[in-house]
């Protein structure tokens, strides 16, 4: 949390807080996730699963601790 708090903290005064009345706009994300990424199968198979900041759209895992690493691209593909 201290990282939400901190971006709050160093946010522009000229910031508004807005209320939203229909909060289905915070719930309906999964049809932007659904669209730019792949699922991705069988991990619960894995026991450690990280995403890293400097590798959008791809999961490293492993099995076990002394596995190797498995990364999984789960970026679309788009033509064009």
């Amino acid at each position: 949390m201290d990282h939400i708090v901190n971006a709050v903290k160093q946010s522009p005064s000229s910031n508004e807080c807005v209320y939203c009345k229909d909060e289905s706009a915070f719930k309906d994300y999964k049809f932007i996730v659904d669209d730019m990424y792949n699922k991705m199968g069988g991990i619960q198979s894995f026991q450690l699963v990280w995403m890293r900041n400097d590798s959008p759209g791809f999961v490293e895992c492993r099995k076990l601790p002394a596995d190797s690493l498995v990364k999984h691209d789960l970026r679309q593909r788009y033509d064009g």
